[in-house]
């Protein structure tokens, strides 16, 4: 179950992250979408460095992207979700 919610949260991390330029300057603005993509990167990579999984990033990148933009990826999720609990 932990290694499911660790990839929708990678899956949901790459989607959001591609361009972040940094927080906001004022404190008392409503998120960016650059900020809340950063702090949700935050969040996936704390949950990914405490399972110590090694992760080729640009598989991972992969992975997200063909989820995303794709009408398939090169995995079924349950076959995706067979290879993390492995």
């Amino acid at each position: 179950m932990k290694k499911t919610i660790i990839a929708a949260l990678a899956a949901a991390l790459i989607a959001f992250s591609c361009s972040y330029s940094g927080p906001s300057k004022t404190v008392l603005e409503a998120p960016t979408k650059a900020d809340s993509s950063y702090a949700f990167g935050v969040a996936v990579g704390s949950s990914l460095k405490d399972t110590k999984v090694a992760i080729d990033f640009g598989a991972f990148l992969q992975g997200i992207k063909d989820s995303m933009n794709k009408p398939e990826a090169k995995l079924s999720l349950d076959d995706a979700n067979t290879v993390i609990q492995a």
